[in-house]
């Protein structure tokens, strides 16, 4: 995953523009690797650009990620890691850029 180019992946051309203009192809990159290890039961993962309601001119990359049905418990348990690695793992600086909405298929 390491070798892995925004381009090889199905990203959207605002969206790979928005990662380049902010320098954040590295960390890109370890969030989609960060989100496949933490939701192994992952469908799909698709990407977006998303405005801040709050925020004039305030933008991020949504991950915006389908699960096979999973039990509660378990995608609470996935959530808390995710997140716990997400703050720890990506440049603090950039946390901002990405956010990731996550939803189990029916």
């Amino acid at each position: 995953m390491s070798s892995l180019l925004i381009d090889e992946l199905a990203t959207p051309h605002d969206v790979r523009d928005f990662i380049k203009a902010n320098d954040a192809e590295e960390a890109f990159k370890s969030v989609v690797t960060l989100a496949r290890e933490c939701y192994p039961q992952m469908i799909t993962m698709n990407f977006r650009i998303q405005e801040d309601p709050d925020e004039i001119d305030r933008r991020k990359v949504l991950l915006d990620v389908t699960l096979a049905p999973t039990p509660f418990d378990d995608l609470m348990a996935q959530e808390d890691t995710y997140h716990q690695r997400f703050i720890t793992e990506i440049p603090l600086a950039q946390c901002p850029l990405f956010g990731a909405f996550i939803r189990c298929a029916e």
